[in-house]
């Protein structure tokens, strides 16, 4: 018997509002359906990966997700006549380790945009004060700038704030080298995710592990990714997949 791995980049692939809990059981269970397809499986590891911790304790967003999927169960006991072990397990820490990496939430107060100077013309020119470009240059500008209104005392790193992840995609990373290592007997690993970041893990997992199967899960098209990227997947034979999910609000 053998294990199969399925590793979720989920902001990437779900976002970070879950509006139907069902749609994303739904898209998990057709991945661990082919994953058990695959050979002689009886056990699934199914890791969800995000920004989990602000600071020590479990971010607002973390929080919110955890309770929405607490009664999802996109793993199946039974498939065929076999007994399935595994459970879906949210990633606080490396695979078969128990540290947890704390602070891979983090919000960064200000902007982190830079304009094209060709973007304006004559017209902006002449409208500086009203043109939408003009707005966003001064509020991108520097981010401890009071508003131009008068007697506004906001400044702009106030009401701009960025989302940002640490470590989630090198926790992705080392995963796939740990457990893409012939001496854990695993068959097949699905890693779901948009992010080409997860690219050379990858590479080098095929070149330690000719013999397991690599997959990518792609929630937008493989036609939308660049020819280099392409190439990289049809090299070292990763096998990109759809996953079927449609966020749309209902």
């Amino acid at each position: 018997m053998s294990k199969a791995a399925i590793l979720v980049d989920f902001h990437n692939i779900f976002g970070g509002e879950i509006t139907n809990p069902t749609k994303i059981e739904f898209a998990l269970n057709e991945i661990v359906q082919d994953a058990l397809a695959q050979g002689d499986i009886d056990e699934i590891i199914l890791r969800l990966y995000d920004g989990w911790y602000e600071g020590v304790v479990l971010s607002h967003d973390a929080s919110k997700i955890m309770s929405k999927l607490h009664d999802i169960a996109p793993i199946p006991p039974i498939y065929g006549n076999k007994l399935i072990r595994g459970q879906m397990e949210y990633a606080k820490s490396l695979f078969g380790d128990d540290f947890i990496l704390y602070n891979t939430c983090r919000h960064t107060k200000g902007p982190r945009l830079s304009l094209s100077a060709s973007l304006k013309d004559d017209v902006c020119n002449r409208h500086n004060n009203n043109c939408a470009i003009s707005l966003v240059k001064r509020l991108t500008k520097s981010k401890t700038k009071f508003c131009s209104v008068g007697g506004c005392s906001k400044k702009n790193e106030d009401v701009l704030v960025q989302y940002g992840q640490k470590m989630v995609d090198n926790m992705i990373c080392c995963d796939i080298l740990t457990i893409g290592n012939p001496q854990e007997r695993t068959q097949a690993i699905y890693v779901l995710s948009d992010d080409v970041d997860v690219y050379p893990a990858l590479v080098l997992c095929r070149k330690n592990n000719k013999s397991i199967k690599l997959f990518i899960g792609l929630k937008h098209s493989l036609d939308e990714k660049k020819n280099t990227d392409k190439n990289i997947l049809e090299q070292f034979s990763i096998k990109p997949i759809k996953v079927n999910y449609d966020d749309t609000r209902i």
